[in-house]
C-alpha cells in the first residue's frame, strides 16, 4: 500500500531532528521505484585457523555473484588491524596476510566482513 502525501509530511516532520532527511519521501520513493531488487548484501565473521595463518591466506566465499565492495573489521588479539592486501574475485574476497599490507595473519584472528 502506497503511503499517501499527509503521512510522508508528517514522517518528514517527525525526522527534521535527524539531519533533516525527508524519510516519509525517501519512503514514498522506494515504494514507487520500478528497479527489480537483488541481493545487496551480505555479511559474516570468519576465524582464521592454523592452516589459514600457515599459509598466510583467507577466502571469504560470500552469497554474491559479484561484489562491487566490502568492509572488513580485523581483530588480532584485542586490536584492530588497519591495513590488508584484499583482492575482489568473482564474489569471494580473498585475504593476505603479509609485510607488505602490514598485517601478519595469527591463528584466531577474527574477521568481521560485509559485502554489497
Amino acid at each position: 500500500m502506497p503511503i499517501s502525501n499527509a503521512n510522508a509530511a508528517k514522517i518528514n516532520k517527525m525526522n527534521r531532528a535527524s539531519k533533516n532527511v525527508n524519510l516519509g519521501t525517501v519512503v514514498q520513493s522506494l515504494q514507487t521505484d520500478s528497479t527489480p531488487k537483488t541481493t545487496v548484501g551480505a555479511t559474516g565473521k570468519l576465524v582464521v585457523s592454523a592452516s589459514n595463518s600457515n599459509a598466510s591466506v583467507v577466502t571469504i566465499v560470500t552469497t554474491l555473484g559479484a561484489v562491487v565492495g566490502y568492509v572488513l573489521n580485523i581483530n588480532q588479539s584485542g586490536s584492530l588491524i588497519l591495513h590488508a592486501y584484499v583482492v575482489n574475485t568473482n564474489g569471494s574476497l580473498v585475504l593476505y596476510g603479509d609485510t607488505t599490507a602490514s598485517y601478519a595473519m595469527k591463528t584466531n584472528d577474527i574477521i568481521n566482513w560485509l559485502v554489497w
